[in-house]
């Protein structure tokens, strides 16, 4: 992107005007959604009890330095097949 156009039409052309402007334009674009808490903090109740024990035993376990380099290799060599080849 290298030009746009703010609320009254004049072009910007810099990269922080064209941030500025864009922001501007995303603040003011969409209304604020209405919520309410308590309906909010009973779905978070519900969710929170419904974690299975074994989930919660997954989510608790440390990773070992070993799993997480074999995960982080086989990323690296999907996003870079030569990479994985001699």
């Amino acid at each position: 992107m290298h030009a746009i156009q703010d609320s009254i039409g004049i072009t910007q052309r810099t990269t922080s005007n064209i941030m500025r402007t864009f922001t501007a334009y995303t603040r003011t674009k969409y209304d604020s959604i209405p919520i309410d808490v308590e309906n909010i903090n009973q779905l978070i109740g519900n969710t929170h009890h419904t974690l299975a024990t074994k989930a919660g035993n997954a989510i608790d376990t440390p990773i070992k330095m070993n799993e997480l380099r074999s995960t982080l290799l086989r990323k690296e060599t999907k996003q870079n097949p030569r990479r994985g080849r001699n």
